[in-house]
């Protein structure tokens, strides 16, 4: 405003505020600032207008392209950023990651990224291209709340657009190794994984047996010359579990004889 008047000023001052302020209050504030209406203005809001705590945000790593890896010219690729809520307070709805300054290399400035608990992290990505001309290209992205302010740390996209770069190559890999089912390796017919024989039983299963074995051998009837072979079940036994000291009188024949002969 081109006058110099100062009831002049103080009126321009209560109709822009709608008449929030008298003369006097209006006065203080044009005083404060030389008499400059529109400095005025901004300290009277900078006073009145209620502080609001900004949400906390941490870089944590480049999920990929790292800085400075080499891209070939004029090849899309997807810059990803891991990102971190670093304060007490949830991010509100509408937070989102903004393009701030340096090369763009993508048609969108900003990305949504949405609520973000304390001590949460989150994976932003943008879809990029790379330039068509080879050198080193830089941009600088933030994060921005949704009434326009920005918080957090910098973060970077640095890349070296070069002939002979092979991030567009690896990229693509990564997805299809990503999106591949896993192949299962036909078995080895000259391995080691045939199914081995079990020819042992658990000695608490040959006691059972055995025991089954002798009861019946001494409440049936037989010849005392006689060895009686009777498996309690259909399962292969070793041989002992069929012939035990009890179960052989024979034995006990032949020391006798031995013994007459030996006495004669």
């Amino acid at each position: 405003m081109g006058t110099t008047d100062k009831e002049v000023l103080v009126g321009e001052f209560q109709k822009l505020l709608g008449d929030q302020l008298d003369a006097t209050e209006c006065a203080f504030f044009l005083d404060m600032n030389n008499w400059n209406l529109q400095a005025a203005i901004c300290s009277y809001y900078d006073i009145q207008q209620p502080r609001t705590s900004l949400p906390s945000m941490s870089f944590v790593k480049d999920v990929t392209v790292g800085e400075g890896e080499s891209v070939p010219p004029n090849t899309k690729f997807t810059k990803t950023w891991r990102l971190q809520n670093s304060g007490e307070d949830s991010w509100p709805s509408g937070c989102c990651l903004k393009f701030y300054y340096g090369d763009q290399m993508t048609h969108v400035d900003r990305v949504m990224s949405g609520s973000l608990g304390p001590g949460q992290m989150t994976d932003i990505s943008v879809d990029m291209v790379s330039p068509s001309k080879t050198g080193i290209y830089q941009g600088q992205w933030r994060m921005i709340t949704p009434s326009g302010s920005y918080f957090g740390e910098v973060i970077w996209v640095i890349i070296n657009v070069d002939e002979g770069g092979l991030l567009a190559v690896t990229q693509q890999m990564s997805r299809f190794e990503f999106g591949r089912q896993p192949v299962q390796n036909p078995p080895n017919p000259f391995g080691s994984s045939l199914p081995k024989i079990n020819n042992t039983m658990e000695s608490s299963q040959l006691n059972d047996i055995h025991s089954q074995h002798v009861n019946h051998y001494n409440n049936s009837s037989h010849n005392s010359d006689q060895v009686v072979l009777h498996p309690a079940s259909s399962q292969q036994l070793p041989l002992h579990s069929y012939i035990t000291p009890e179960s052989s009188p024979k034995s006990t024949n032949v020391e006798d004889e031995s013994q007459e002969m030996m006495i004669s």
